[in-house]
């Protein structure tokens, strides 16, 4: 590969027939891209395959120690962990049947409503344990 080889070809002269043909592909590969990534997010966001990706995403940004088990449901409905625990040294806490609500809407009338006090719905446990095992002491 020379130097002064480009990356990207030009786009063929204003006014011609491949110009249009080149603005059409640039087009309909933004198009394809937008579909994509649309259909990503609403992966995301509406099975629990999604939730399931992004669960295990968030245990491992946590680090060590951090457990979450068993999620059904979807981010954009009602979603229900089983056990979600953090061992961690001088702390451990467990959280049983958790629940969470979280409605998303799929109309414009939802930004009509953006600058008012809303929330997404209340987060419901069963059982909630938390221990202090202390203060840490240097090694």
């Amino acid at each position: 590969m020379s130097a002064e080889a480009p990356i990207l070809e030009e786009p063929p002269p204003p006014h011609t027939r491949a110009r249009r043909r080149w603005f059409l592909r640039v087009l309909a590969l933004l198009a394809i891209l937008a579909v994509v990534v649309l259909g990503g997010v609403a992966w995301l966001l509406k099975t629990e395959g999604g939730a399931r990706f992004v669960l295990g995403r968030v245990a491992r940004m946590a680090g060590e120690g951090v457990r979450i088990e068993g999620a059904t449901g979807s981010l954009g409905g009602v979603m229900r962990i089983p056990l979600i625990e953090v061992n961690r040294p001088g702390l451990y806490a467990r959280i049983e049947d958790f629940e969470i609500a979280t409605p998303i809407v799929d109309e414009v009338t939802v930004l009509q409503r953006a600058g008012g006090a809303s929330h997404a719905g209340a987060a419901h446990a069963q059982h909630v344990s938390k221990k202090f095992l202390g203060d840490l002491k240097p090694v």
